[in-house]
C-alpha cells in the first residue's frame, strides 16, 4: 500500500487489499477494497465513525463500558503537485450526539509527525526531530509513514550488520505495492536463475527409499557468504540493466520507492550494502526429492551476526505431510541466548478458506530450562512461552441487496497455551478470540462512494472482558486540510520534566472526561469516591464534516 490510511481503514487495506480468487471482474479488474485504495490515493477522503464498547458478565470487577465511546473520523491523502506539498492529515472528535467534546489532529507531512489535541491544549507537537524529518524520510518517501519509520529507526539501523540495506528496504516493504501488476512471470524467471546457480554447490547426493517404496534423493549444497554476495551482486547488475523489469517493479512498487530500490545509478551503494550483509558461515541446503520430482524435504540454515544477539542461525524446514496432511513449516532463529520458533500447518480450499494452525515459542537457548514447583508457583520466575494459535481467513465478492459490489474479509484467531507442553514451566495467560469482520461495498461506476463496514471483536470463553471495536465509513469529496502553524514545539527539544508534566495535566483531563463512559470496578471506584480537586471543564464544540459524496 503507497499511502497512509489510518488505524482501521489502515489496518482494512492491509489485510484485504491483496488479490484474490474470484474477485468481481467483470465489471472491474480490482476488488472493492482496492477501489477504495485507488479513490483514497486519487485524492477523495474518507469520513466515518468508529465505536468502543467493553461488557462483562454482570458482577465481574474489571474495566467496562458504562455508555459506548462514539468517535468521528476523517482522513484525507492530499496529492503533491507544482505548488502543494504531499500531506496526509487525520482528524478525530469524541463525540456526544452531533458535538464533540474533545478533538485531536495528526499530520503526517515532510516525513514530520505533527499532533495537536484539546488535552494538550492549544500547541502543535512535532514528534520527530527536525534533523531526521530533513533526511532519511524525505530521500524515502517523503511524507510516507514508511518513510517516517525509516528515519525513526535510523539511529538503531546503525547499530546492525546491515543499515544500509534496511534503510533502504523497510519504506517499499512497509507501503506494499500495486496489487493489479502481476511480478509472478518476473519472480519466476529470477527463481529459476537462483536454482541453476545453486545446483553448481551441489556437495552430496544420497539415493533412499521411503517406506512405501518411493525411491528418493538428497542432495546437499553449501555456499560461502562470498559466494551468496558475489551472486547477490551479479543478479543486481542483470535486473539494473532488464528495462522490462525495471518498468514492472516501477508499476508495482511506484516510482518513489522504486527509484530508490533499482536506481542504476545507485548500483555502487546497493554493493556496499550487500558487502554489509553479517553472514558468519556457509549456507546450507538439504533437498529430498522423489525420481518423479516432487520435493519430499527441504532444510535451510543461514548464519549470521546480529549486532545485538551476536552468532545467529535462522532455519526454515519443510516436511511433506503424510496422506492428506498438508507441509509441516517450520521457522527458527536461534541466537546466542533465545530460540524463536514458528511451527504451522496451511490448509485450504476451493472457497477461498485458508487455515494456518500452529505453535509460536520462545525460550532461553540452553536447552534444559526447567522450572521446579516452586518456581512454577512464583510470578517472577521467568518461563518460556509457547502460543498455540489458529488463523481462518476467508475473502469471497459478489453482489448485495442494492446491486453494489462487494468485497468481504474475514478473520478468526484463536490463541491459548500449548496444550503439548506442560502447563507449569511456559507462561499462562487466558484463551483469546480474535474475529475481524471487513465490508466493503461501492455502485460499480468507478467514481462511485465506497463504504467500508468493520468489526473487531476480542473475547474468550474464559476472559472477563468482552471487547467490541466497529468502524464504519466512505469515501468523500477532497478538501483541504486547515493550515497548522509553521512554528510547533518539537518533543525532542523538551526535557523530561516538561514532558511528564504535559503528560500528567493530558491524563487528568483525560480522566475527568472519560470517567461518565467507564465502570472501573468497585476497588477503583472506591478509591476515587472522594476525588481531591474538581474536575477540568471542557468547552463543547461542533463538528461539521461537510456533506458526503462521490469523488
Amino acid at each position: 500500500m503507497k499511502k497512509l490510511l489510518c488505524t482501521a481503514l489502515a489496518a482494512a487495506l492491509l489485510l484485504c487489499g491483496l488479490p484474490a480468487a474470484n474477485a468481481s471482474e467483470t465489471s472491474m479488474d480490482y476488488t472493492v477494497a482496492e477501489k477504495l485504495e485507488k479513490q483514497i490515493q486519487a485524492g477523495s477522503g474518507f469520513s466515518g465513525t468508529m465505536q468502543l464498547e467493553i461488557s462483562a458478565p454482570e458482577g465481574t470487577q474489571t474495566l467496562t463500558t458504562l455508555k459506548p465511546l462514539n468517535v468521528q473520523w476523517d482522513y484525507i491523502y492530499v496529492r503533491p503537485n507544482g505548488t502543494v506539498e504531499e500531506e496526509q492529515r487525520v482528524d478525530l472528535g469524541l463525540m456526544d450526539g452531533e458535538t464533540a467534546l474533545t478533538n485531536a489532529h495528526i499530520q503526517l507531512k515532510s516525513g514530520a509527525v505533527s499532533v495537536q489535541a484539546d488535552l494538550l491544549g492549544d500547541q502543535w507537537y512535532r514528534l520527530v526531530p527536525s534533523e531526521l524529518s530533513s533526511g532519511t524520510a524525505e530521500q524515502a518517501s517523503d511524507s510516507s509513514v514508511a518513510g517516517w519509520i525509516s528515519a525513526t529507526l535510523g539511529t538503531a539501523l546503525a547499530q546492525t550488520g546491515v543499515p544500509a540495506l534496511l534503510e533502504a528496504m523497510i519504506p517499499a516493504l512497509l507501503s506494499g505495492g500495486d496489487q493489479s501488476v502481476d511480478l509472478s512471470a518476473l519472480m519466476d524467471t529470477y527463481l529459476t536463475r537462483m536454482d541453476l546457480w545453486i545446483v553448481g554447490y551441489r556437495q552430496s547426493t544420497e539415493i533412499g527409499k521411503l517406506e512405501d517404496g518411493t525411491a528418493t534423493m538428497e542432495l546437499g549444497y553449501s555456499i560461502s557468504p562470498a559466494n551468496i554476495k558475489a551472486q547477490l551482486k551479479q543478479m543486481l547488475l542483470d535486473l539494473l540493466a532488464d528495462e522490462n523489469a525495471i518498468a514492472q517493479l516501477n508499476s508495482y512498487f511506484g516510482e518513489t520507492n522504486a527509484s530508490a530500490l533499482f536506481n542504476p545509478q545507485l548500483q555502487p551503494y546497493y554493493f556496499a550494502a550487500i558487502d554489509q550483509l553479517p553472514l558468519a558461515e556457509d549456507l546450507t541446503i538439504v533437498r529430498t526429492v522423489s525420481l518423479k520430482g516432487d520435493t519430499l524435504a527441504l532444510h535451510l540454515a543461514l548464519p549470521f551476526y546480529d549486532a545485538k544477539g551476536g552468532s545467529s542461525t535462522l532455519r526454515y524446514d519443510r516436511l511433506r505431510g503424510e496422506g492428506d496432511l498438508p507441509d509441516d513449516n517450520t521457522i527458527t532463529l536461534e541466537t546466542e541466548k533465545q530460540v524463536l520458533k514458528l511451527a504451522y500447518l496451511e490448509y485450504s480450499s476451493m472457497t477461498d478458506v485458508t487455515v494456518l494452525q500452529g505453535v509460536f515459542s520462545s525460550e532461553p537457548n540452553d536447552g534444559t530450562f526447567v522450572v521446579s514447583d516452586e518456581q512454577a508457583n512464583d510470578p517472577q520466575t521467568e518461563k518460556s512461552l509457547a502460543v498455540a494459535f489458529t488463523l481462518r481467513q476467508q475473502n469471497d465478492s459478489g453482489k448485495d441487496d442494492e446491486g453494489r459490489d462487494t468485497y468481504r474479509c474475514q478473520y478468526q484467531l484463536n490463541v491459548s497455551p500449548d496444550p503439548d507442553r506442560d502447563q507449569t514451566q511456559i507462561v499462562a495467560f487466558e484463551d483469546m478470540d480474535i474475529a475481524l469482520d471487513l465490508l466493503f461495498s461501492s455502485q460499480t461506476l468507478k467514481t462511485a462512494s465506497t463504504e467500508m463496514d468493520m468489526k473487531l471483536t476480542l473475547s474468550g470463553e474464559k476472559r472477563l472482558q468482552t471487547i467490541v471495536l466497529t468502524a464504519n465509513g466512505k469515501t468523500r469529496k477532497q478538501w483541504t486540510p486547515t493550515e497548522i502553524p509553521a512554528q510547533q514545539q518539537e518533543i525532542a527539544a523538551m526535557t523530561t520534566a516538561e514532558v511528564n508534566a504535559l503528560l500528567s495535566a493530558s491524563a487528568l483531563k483525560a480522566s475527568a472526561l472519560l470517567l461518565p463512559y467507564f465502570d472501573l470496578g468497585a476497588a477503583v471506584a472506591e478509591a476515587t469516591a472522594e476525588p481531591t480537586q474538581e474536575a477540568t471543564v471542557f468547552p463543547v464544540t461542533t463538528i461539521d464534516n461537510g456533506e458526503s459524496g462521490n469523488e
